[in-house]
């Protein structure tokens, strides 16, 4: 079945770009992604092997098949979204653990400094549709370490997610201005887009496996 060769492929692709990333106190978190990428084609496999996708199963009942098939579908399709929900939960964590390693917090700045100045660069750069470029601008500009923890750290990830800019962009000058010297926290930052990507690409090839999986178990039904 090519769908399902997809999402094989899919996942393999993911698992490559895991692999460099490794290391320096993150394999908790990459673990986890892995695992739960991993968990997305076990449940289509379970899935697959319960309707017995190869080739139209028959029933006495029809009608009764095609309340399994949607049954067994729709579990599938629960299953795989949560397994993707905590993927992206797990990539994210070490996103942030990444960043706080490349740009650690003052310890002088106290919280109530952290949210004033959080609450000014917010309404900054809201009004803009891509921040990418004055965030860097500002980060190469200020000599205020708690501005710099911010833009570098995990307040400007979520900001820049949220605004759907570049993050290859923005985390690779960025790494050039903190000089980066932490090799698997670099991997991590750098390679975060393209691991994000790859579990995008899973999820529709789940998508798409999932509805092949449907057709040809009902193909049988009437």
């Amino acid at each position: 079945m090519s769908d399902l060769e997809d999402l094989q492929r899919s996942l393999e692709a993911l698992q490559g770009l895991i692999g460099p990333m490794k290391g320096g106190g993150f394999d908790d978190k990459l673990g986890k992604v892995s695992v739960y990428a991993g968990s997305v084609a076990r449940s289509f496999g379970t899935c697959s092997s319960i309707l017995g996708s190869a080739g139209p199963r028959k029933d006495p009942d029809p009608k009764k098949h095609r309340k399994v098939v949607e049954g067994q579908i729709r579990a599938l399709r629960s299953s795989t979204a949560n397994s993707v929900k905590f993927a992206r939960m797990n990539l994210d964590q070490a996103m942030t653990q990444a960043l706080e390693k490349l740009a650690p917090r003052p310890r002088s700045a106290t919280r109530v400094e952290e949210h004033k100045r959080m609450e000014s660069l917010q309404r900054w750069f809201d009004d803009l549709d891509d921040p990418t470029k004055a965030m860097l601008d500002h980060y190469r500009s200020t000599s205020h370490p708690l501005d710099k923890y911010l833009l570098a750290g995990p307040w400007g990830f979520e900001h820049l997610v949220k605004s759907n800019a570049d993050l290859s962009a923005y985390y690779r000058d960025l790494c050039t201005m903190l000089k980066c010297s932490d090799p698997q926290a670099t991997a991590v930052v750098l390679g975060y887009r393209d691991l994000a990507r790859a579990l995008d690409a899973l999820e529709e090839a789940a998508k798409n496996a999932a509805d092949a999986l449907e057709r040809e178990a009902l193909s049988g039904s009437t």
